[in-house]
């Protein structure tokens, strides 16, 4: 609070400060204290969500426009140069009967890592991998993080995707070298509602 209130008189002395500050209630020291580390903390953090697995019909549902969008399939091992892009990290999600409760201590940091890798058990299904970005320390700039080529193996096309998404996508990659090893893949429902890949193409069982 001190910290704070020096933003608008810079000259307030820390102890005239105490004399006149007032205990806040619980709630406002809760809310203020979520505020400050938002502030100071998570509004430098950058967090992008993977799955374990590619076949989940809900998922695609969920985040690929009703099965109309793609899925990318990432390599998590290639040896990356990591002065040209990023190292991926790997850190499975935890899944809570109920999210675990804020912890703070006196020394002005917060335990982020419970919340940033915590869901509860409703979403157990989506088998989530996340991986979490400091750019007060990285350099990125806009936020944006550059991947070995290599890594993307390949591109599943979801069983609703149209004609023409097929084709922009193909043309966006197609005779690129540092993609040469990327796959297109079709993908169809079965009866049962289950995804099942182009019987061509890789089998992403035996992937890493």
């Amino acid at each position: 609070y001190y910290k704070k209130e020096l933003e608008i008189f810079p000259n307030l002395d820390q102890k005239d400060f105490e004399k006149s500050f007032s205990i806040p209630s619980k709630e406002k020291f809760e809310k203020d204290l979520m505020e400050h580390h938002y502030n100071g903390v998570f509004s430098l953090l950058g967090i992008t969500c993977f799955s374990e697995r590619y076949d989940n019909k809900l998922m695609w549902d969920q985040y690929a426009d009703g099965s109309k969008g793609v899925c990318l399939v990432f390599d998590t091992t290639v040896n990356t140069n990591a002065r040209l892009y990023y190292s991926f990290c790997r850190k499975k999600v935890k899944y809570f009967n109920r999210p675990p409760k804020y912890f703070y201590d006196a020394s002005g940091v917060m335990e982020i890592g419970h919340i940033a890798f915590a869901k509860t058990k409703d979403y157990k299904f989506e088998n989530e991998i996340r991986e979490m970005i400091n750019f007060q320390y990285l350099g990125y700039e806009n936020r944006v993080i550059k991947f070995d080529p290599r890594a993307l193996k390949a591109i599943i096309f979801g069983p609703g995707t149209n004609k023409t998404q097929k084709e922009r996508i193909n043309s966006r990659f197609f005779g690129i070298p540092k993609y040469r090893d990327m796959e297109l893949i079709e993908s169809t429902l079965d009866n049962n509602l289950n995804l099942k890949l182009d019987p061509h193409k890789i089998n992403l069982r035996e992937k890493t």
